[in-house]
């Protein structure tokens, strides 16, 4: 890496921190969600089967949501290790991206169709404000890291020509 581009210490070792804590979100999350499709009667009431069928169905945005900040981990570790503008960081961001977009749309559209296939009652759509602002932001966090790939190529381009 260039030395006009080194990153400190101490932003290395928060980014460290960073990528812990969101690592154990995410596991966290994951034991949550896991517990809710062991048990779908964790919030109470009773448990028709209608219920039980219906539990993954719901939990399903969750699970691509931890795996967004599962990968938001890997990339926040990419920065510790030095690597801001590796391959390791756009991959990353790629992944966090499609996993929002892909958790978002499930949420908006896919829960609401399938639940309504499987029990012929509900909507077609649930107009999630949250869940597109979250799909926005997986579109823009892909584009990120389309971004990042090419400067990474034209700065390799660039070093060749020097």
């Amino acid at each position: 890496m260039p030395s006009g581009l080194a990153l400190d210490e101490r932003f290395r070792r928060r980014c460290s921190w960073a990528a812990l804590l969101a690592r154990a979100t995410a596991l966290f999350l994951l034991a949550l969600a896991t517990s809710a499709l062991i048990w779908p009667g964790l919030g109470g009431g009773p448990l028709y089967p209608r219920r039980v069928a219906t539990a993954p169905i719901f939990v399903f945005p969750a699970l691509l949501y931890i795996i967004a900040l599962w990968s938001l981990g890997s990339v926040f570790a990419g920065v510790s290790k030095g690597e801001a503008f590796g391959s390791l960081v756009a991959g990353g961001l790629r992944r966090v991206g499609l996993a929002l977009l892909a958790g978002a749309l499930s949420s908006i559209f896919g829960v609401m169709l399938v639940s309504r296939a499987m029990t012929g009652a509900g909507s077609y759509v649930y107009l999630d404000v949250p869940g597109m602002v979250l799909a926005c932001i997986g579109l823009g966090l892909m584009l990120l890291a389309r971004l990042l790939e090419t400067a990474r190529a034209v700065q390799a381009e660039l070093d060749e020509m020097i």
